[in-house]
C-alpha cells in the first residue's frame, strides 16, 4: 500500500506512473469480471429453480437432484430432456474462470416443454396429496383400538376381556369368532400366542376392508 503515494507523487515520472497504475487496475477489474461471468450461478439457471440449480452446480452428477430440478422421474423424461441435462452438466463442468472466455449460454427449453413441466408438477402434487390421504386413512382404519392396547398390557389378568373384545371386533367386520375357551376349554394353549394370532388376523381383516373401500372409491372417482 505504501508504494502508491510514492508512484503518484514522483516528480520525474508522475504522468507515466499514473497511467501504469490505471492500466493495472483496469486489467484486474476485467479479470475479476471474467471470473464472475464464467462461474455458474443462479443467473444461468435455465428453468428458474435457483435452490436446486445451486445444488447442481456443486454436484452435477446427482441424478436425483436433476429429477427434482425438472420435476420428473428419470424414467419419465423424454430424450430431448435428457439431452438438455447432458448439455447443462457439460457446461457446469467446463465452466472455468479465464480472462477471455465466458460461460456459454445454456440451452433453454421451448415454452411448450415448460408448460408440460408445469403440468407435470401439478400432477405430481396431486399424486402426493392422494398418497398422503390414503396412507393416513390406512393407518386410521387398521390401527388397534385403544381399549385393546390398554388391556394387552396385562394379558393374564385381562385375558377374558381381551377375548371378548376380539369377538366384538371380528363380528363388527362380518367375521365369525371362535373364543379361546370354546376352542381350548382346558386352557392348554398359551394366552400370549392366542392374543398374537388374533391380532394378526384382525389386522388382515381390517386391511381387506380398507383395500375394498379404496378400490370402490377410486372407481367412483374415475366414472
Amino acid at each position: 500500500m505504501s508504494f502508491l503515494p510514492l508512484c503518484l507523487f514522483n516528480a520525474r515520472g508522475k504522468k507515466r506512473n499514473v497511467i501504469w497504475i490505471l492500466a493495472i487496475l483496469y486489467s484486474s477489474s476485467n479479470f475479476i469480471y471474467a471470473q464472475s461471468a464464467n462461474v455458474p450461478s443462479s443467473k444461468n439457471d435455465p428453468l428458474h429453480n435457483p435452490e436446486v440449480w445451486d445444488l447442481l452446480i456443486k454436484n452435477s452428477e446427482d441424478s436425483v437432484m436433476w429429477s427434482n430440478y425438472i420435476n420428473k422421474p428419470w424414467k419419465g423424461m423424454t430424450e430431448e430432456e435428457k439431452n438438455n441435462i447432458s448439455e447443462w452438466k457439460y457446461y457446469i463442468k467446463q465452466a472455468k474462470p479465464t480472462k477471455t472466455t465466458k460461460l456459454k449460454e445454456l440451452p433453454r427449453w421451448p415454452e411448450e416443454s415448460t408448460f408440460i413441466s408445469q403440468k407435470r408438477r401439478e400432477e405430481m402434487k396431486r399424486e402426493q396429496e392422494k398418497r398422503q390421504y390414503v396412507n393416513n386413512l390406512r393407518s386410521m382404519m387398521t390401527a388397534e383400538s385403544q381399549e385393546l392396547a390398554r388391556l394387552k398390557k396385562n394379558i393374564p389378568n385381562n385375558f377374558i376381556l381381551i377375548d371378548t373384545r376380539y369377538k366384538d371386533e371380528f363380528e363388527g367386520l362380518g367375521q365369525e369368532y371362535v373364543s379361546y375357551h370354546t376352542k381350548y376349554p382346558e386352557e392348554n394353549y398359551d394366552f400370549y400366542k392366542w392374543v398374537k394370532e388374533q391380532e394378526i388376523r384382525l389386522k388382515e381383516l381390517k386391511m381387506q376392508r380398507f383395500n375394498k373401500m379404496i378400490t370402490t372409491m377410486f372407481k367412483q372417482n374415475t366414472n
